[in-house]
């Protein structure tokens, strides 16, 4: 029963997180804004809302049979999160669709009163206090662009031959992403080697939780909280398999450290060369690290301080999932078996048994690497 309510809920999923598509609207969030603007935002916003109130309609009544139905306490548990959860984000999106409209249309006026900290925590069980843990990012790693795209292709064609459903494409902006069981690749002359054990390790972490997801559960659902252990299982993937490459160190929370200098009290032009800084021990560009200044200053007014902290997750999740494969090692096939949610480790409602084998994967793309780099 729980499997076929889930089911109904997936029909009416909300999403809130979004990829910048285009360079001149790299201000917009694409879950709001799906494709280049021609139209009229307010019209727009309309439309946008009467969707938003049919989900919500169809949720509430999802909401009332869960009351009825005769569940476990258990199954009745999860189910209501999940709803509460879905109508959290509803009320989010409602509040921050004029704060996003505005870095479109500037006559659109914004005042920001919400309780970003409300949503942060309901949403990603993260805090402003997970921004200030010490971070060194002194002599850190740079990673030079050796590999032509010659070679990475050739390392795509060997993944074809081992796992065909997982495909490749390669796109004209500055960012790596992957979407609809597609990884999206900037297209260059040159890669680092980061970015290529990214790439197969990191971002086909993404696509095979969904894949396995699917085969287990028999249709497409994420758990409103599945993007505390998706960003902490790729990290430890990357940086297991990654490692037996080259030498990437220990995890570096960069991310946060981009938040303490969005905290200052120094003006625009110096948080974007801090910020930048930063982000190059990542790999970026001086562009893509601009992208993500913006993309910090998501659903909130610019230069305010009230921050949508998403991005956390990876120092937080990444710890918390070591922890927790630390504890058992059974833990590894339940956070890869689906989209899956911190309480479901436990409480284990969906096998793995239909699992793909992604350490046959991982480990044919190390030696694969290795061979070719």
């Amino acid at each position: 029963m729980l499997k076929e309510l889930l089911e109904i809920l997936s029909q009416n999923q909300v999403a809130i997180n979004g990829s910048v598509e285009e360079n001149e609207w790299e201000l917009i969030n694409t879950i709001i804004f799906w494709k280049k603007f021609r139209w009229d935002v307010m019209a727009y916003k309309k439309k946008f809302f009467r969707k938003l109130r049919l989900k919500e309609k169809n949720i509430l009544i999802l909401q009332e049979r869960a009351y009825k139905e005769e569940l476990s306490v258990v199954d009745k548990s999860i189910l209501l999160s999940e709803i509460h959860a879905s109508l959290i984000k509803i009320q989010f999106l409602r509040e921050k669709f004029d704060i996003e409209a505005q870095k479109i249309d500037e006559n659109i006026d914004v005042f920001e009163n919400s309780n970003m900290d409300f949503y942060n925590k309901s949403l990603f069980w993260v805090t402003k206090k997970d921004i200030w843990e010490k971070i060194s990012i002194d002599n850190c790693p740079i990673y030079v662009n050796t590999y032509t795209k010659k070679d990475l292709e050739l390392l795509i064609q060997f993944s074809n031959t081992i796992f065909p459903d997982l495909r490749f494409e390669f796109w004209n902006f500055s960012n790596l992403s992957h979407s609809w069981w597609v990884i999206k690749i900037p297209r260059r002359k040159f890669y680092s080697i980061k970015t290529i054990i990214t790439i197969f390790f990191h971002e086909t972490t993404h696509f095979f939780r969904s894949y396995n997801g699917e085969r287990n559960l028999g249709f497409k659902y994420r758990f409103s909280d599945y993007y505390t252990l998706e960003e902490g299982i790729a990290i430890y993937n990357e940086h297991k398999y990654g490692n037996r490459i080259i030498n990437l160190w220990k995890f570096t929370p960069y991310y946060n450290a981009c938040f303490q200098v969005l905290m200052q009290n120094i003006d625009e032009n110096e948080k974007i060369s801090k910020i930048y800084e930063i982000l190059k021990c990542k790999g970026f560009s001086e562009e893509q690290s601009l992208k993500y200044y913006y993309r910090f200053n998501k659903y909130n007014v610019f230069w305010e301080r009230n921050f949508y902290l998403k991005d956390l997750v990876y120092q937080k999740w990444y710890k918390n999932v070591t922890k927790l494969l630390h504890l058992n090692t059974l833990n590894y096939q339940k956070i890869m078996a689906w989209d899956i949610w911190i309480d479901e480790v436990s409480h284990w409602l969906v096998s793995a048994d239909n699992n793909y084998n992604v350490s046959l994967y991982f480990n044919s793309m190390v030696k694969k690497i290795k061979a070719i780099l």
